[in-house]
């Protein structure tokens, strides 16, 4: 395998990414409770809760909007001109 292929750029901004939230997350627990008052510190971690839990919504929609898709496309069929038709 060739070495510079594998360090190619988007393995480079993937692992920059990776250091980058390995080292910036402890730093956060860390900095929050030292310059955020108790008030922003409640504001800051509501939103990170709600972020969080918008990601598993997501995830949750995709799962359900795959199922039914592949679902609907089983009765579905390719014409002659290369289209779907069905029910």
């Amino acid at each position: 395998m060739n070495l510079k292929k594998i360090l190619n750029h988007d393995f480079r901004n993937t692992a920059i990414n990776q250091l980058w939230r390995l080292l910036s997350g402890p730093a956060l627990l860390i900095l929050v409770p030292i310059y955020l008052s108790p008030e922003a510190q409640g504001y800051w971690y509501t939103f990170i809760s709600m972020a969080a839990l918008a990601v598993f919504a997501d995830m949750g929609f995709s799962a359900v909007l795959l199922l039914f898709a592949s679902h609907e496309f089983a009765h579905l069929k390719f014409n002659s001109q290369k289209e779907l038709s069905g029910p």
